[in-house]
């Protein structure tokens, strides 16, 4: 008996302390991340790839990230991959400022931006490569991450 309630204290303990960001992980492949860290991607409904999605319907998708420097502010570049050609993806906010983080984003410092994105009704149904760049206000990718995508009708 004290045994058992020991084990389910302990668990408990377990997923209490850990990482807001161990607790949901979303399949994805760093692409060319420079001087922004990427430590985990999560998004809404995702757990295996390709992440299947509804046309008509949104997702959220909460990126953590470290900066090995300091910058003014950090901005989203979304992509869809369609045959290996970059088709740009339109978001309401591209500032990492506007969707969590602080800015300017400090060295060594742990973020977290929330990006709701419409999968509007008129995109059509397929599989493909989400590729999420940040770039710094220079316009240089520093951090870069794919997501296999399956738009379902």
């Amino acid at each position: 008996m004290y045994t058992s309630a020991f084990a389910v204290l302990l668990l408990v303990s377990c997923v209490a302390a850990a990482p807001r960001h161990m607790v949901h992980t979303t399949p994805w492949k760093d692409c060319g991340s420079t001087t922004v860290a990427l430590t985990n991607v999560s998004v809404s409904g995702c757990n295996s790839a390709p992440c299947k999605v509804q046309r008509g319907s949104n997702i959220t998708a909460m990126i953590y990230f470290t900066p090995k420097q300091t910058y003014a502010s950090l901005t989203n570049a979304v992509y869809g991959l369609i045959g290996g050609v970059p088709i740009p993806f339109p978001l309401t906010q591209a500032s990492v400022c506007e969707l969590g983080a602080t800015c300017p984003v400090e060295v060594g410092t742990d973020y977290v931006e929330t990006v709701v994105i419409d999968v509007l009704s008129s995109y059509p149904c397929l599989q493909l490569i989400v590729e999420w760049k940040l770039k710094d206000p220079s316009g240089n990718e520093v951090s870069c991450f794919e997501v296999p995508l399956q738009i379902t009708c």
